[in-house]
């Protein structure tokens, strides 16, 4: 049995001291460019629909769409250990600027 996440069986949410986070991936810059998709489970507001991509609990960055998914599965799978159901056992959420040149370096 393969024990790897797909972007499919992933847990829908996680929460984190009351707060909802779910996984999403987006497209930032051009294609091809080094922070062009973001892969995260973002803070998620279910009263709005609506994420904030600035907060995350696990994140990764590609310049493809593929890059982007790949990254955000290992980091999840790395983390298994903090997802308890749909509960973050793990460290705080990052604060991202994702204006910032160092956020590439800094993953």
């Amino acid at each position: 049995m393969n024990n790897s996440f797909t972007f499919e069986n992933l847990p829908k949410y996680l929460s984190y001291n009351e707060k909802l986070f779910r996984p999403t991936i987006f497209k930032w810059e051009w294609e091809g460019h080094s922070n062009a998709y973001f892969g995260m489970y973002a803070q998620y507001n279910p009263v709005s629909n609506t994420i904030r991509v600035n907060r995350a609990l696990i994140w990764a960055i590609g310049s493809t769409y593929e890059e982007a998914l790949e990254g955000f599965l290992a980091k999840c799978d790395g983390q298994r250990k903090n997802m308890s159901g749909k509960t973050w056992k793990g460290n705080k959420p990052y604060d991202i600027n994702l204006m910032d040149p160092d956020l590439i370096a800094n993953q």
